[in-house]
Parts: C-alpha cells; sequence; structure tokens
C-alpha cells in the first residue's frame, strides 16, 4: 500500500511540473482599442480588443481568460472568455472582449468626472491566461492612459 502511495505522489509530482518548461516566457498582451458600445440597458457597454503575444517556440494554447478592468482605480469591468484561438509559436493574436460596466462603479466614476473633469484616464488591466488543469494561470498586468476623445470615435 505504501508502494502504491509514493507512486502516485511521485506521478502527481511529475505531472505537475510539466508545464515548466525551461525558457518559457510569458506572453504579452496589449489593449490595442477601447471603444464605446451601444448599451442595452443603463450600463455602458464597451469592445476591448487585445493583442497576445506568444514568444516561445511551442504554441500557447489558452484553455480561457478571466480579466478586471479599472478606470481611475475604480472597478468597472470584470469578465470571462473562453473560446479563445490558439496562438503559435512566435506568432500574436488579436481577441476581442464585449463587456458590460458595473452600473454602481459607472455612477461612482462619472460623479468622480464632474467633480474632475478631465481628457485622460489611467487605466489597470489584469488579465489570468488559464493554459490547462495542470498549469498555473499566466496573470498580466498592464497600466496606461485613455483618452475621452479616442473613445468616441
Amino acid at each position: 500500500m505504501a508502494k502504491i502511495l509514493i507512486s502516485l505522489v511521485m506521478i502527481f509530482s511529475l505531472c505537475s511540473c510539466a508545464w515548466m518548461r525551461p525558457g518559457f516566457e510569458s506572453p504579452t498582451i496589449q489593449v490595442t482599442r477601447f471603444s464605446v458600445m451601444e448599451s442595452q440597458g443603463l450600463a455602458p457597454r464597451f469592445a476591448i480588443t487585445l493583442n497576445i503575444i506568444n514568444h516561445n517556440r511551442q504554441p500557447l494554447e489558452i484553455d480561457g481568460l478571466s480579466y478586471a478592468l479599472e478606470i481611475e482605480e475604480i472597478p468597472l469591468l470584470t469578465g470571462v472568455k473562453s473560446d479563445l484561438p490558439r496562438i503559435e509559436g512566435f506568432s500574436e493574436q488579436k481577441v476581442t472582449l464585449s463587456v458590460t460596466a458595473d452600473l454602481l462603479n459607472s455612477l461612482d466614476l462619472i460623479s468622480q468626472l464632474t467633480r474632475q473633469p478631465r481628457d485622460q484616464f489611467t487605466y489597470t488591466l489584469r488579465a489570468k491566461l488559464n493554459i490547462g488543469w495542470l498549469a498555473p494561470g499566466i496573470t498580466v498586468e498592464k497600466q496606461g492612459e485613455i483618452s475621452l476623445r479616442t473613445l468616441t470615435r
């Protein structure tokens, strides 16, 4: 019984390390487009286009993507996406997310903007790429600025 238990632990340990490829580099996620969509209620809707770059020789199989976006440190958008394309080695792929903003946090942001009007906003995008049940997710954080003028185009 002890031999079976030890064998199972060793097999599990080897499998859980299988995702660790020497020289594996985390993908880069770029926000390439952020635009307002027609809303279907009170909460605003946005289209966010991400460019995911695979810096590795091996293809990147993404099972799912979870993401959160803050504007001016206010959590505004969260969501998940499955059915993502396979990203071949040394290539990139665009992924568009259609998301509805949190209504109460949107009102908080609007309230903040009426007190301090401006054209530029800081954002933080956190994305977690799931690449299999034995591998830990790859978390990427991106910060930048967006302009109100570019959102309305």
